[in-house]
């Protein structure tokens, strides 16, 4: 009698230790599952990361580009600024020519505003 109570209690044994085991097997797919979904999201984050930086990059050679530009555009609204100050004082001397020679040969101011704005 003692040996079918041990084979009951053995077996019994045997039955929990199986289906704790089952238990543990299946925590352990659920927590490798897991990590695959966590390894998945990770490698996108990467991706994303890397899509990131090359748009990062790519927005500050933009940025480079545009200051040179503007530079440029500074420095050729200098130029133009100094070329159109030349041109206002060569219009002012020719405009005292005018108005010296008109003097000289008896033309009146009247007649020089219209000859000046007669196009």
């Amino acid at each position: 009698m003692l040996d079918a109570e041990l084979r009951e209690f053995l077996v019994g044994m045997e039955q929990r230790i199986e289906y704790r085991f089952d238990e543990i097997d299946r925590r352990l797919d659920k927590v490798e599952a897991r990590l695959e979904n966590v390894e998945a999201r990770l490698e996108n984050l990467e991706s994303r990361m890397d899509t990131a930086e090359t748009r990062i990059d790519h927005q500050g050679n933009r940025i480079d580009e545009l200051i040179d530009i503007c530079l440029a555009l500074r420095h050729g609204q200098e130029i133009m600024s100094a070329q159109i100050h030349s041109l206002n004082e060569r219009f002012d001397k020719v405009e005292r020519s005018m108005d010296f020679f008109a003097g000289r040969i008896g033309i009146m101011e009247k007649d020089i505003y219209i000859l000046k704005h007669a196009n």
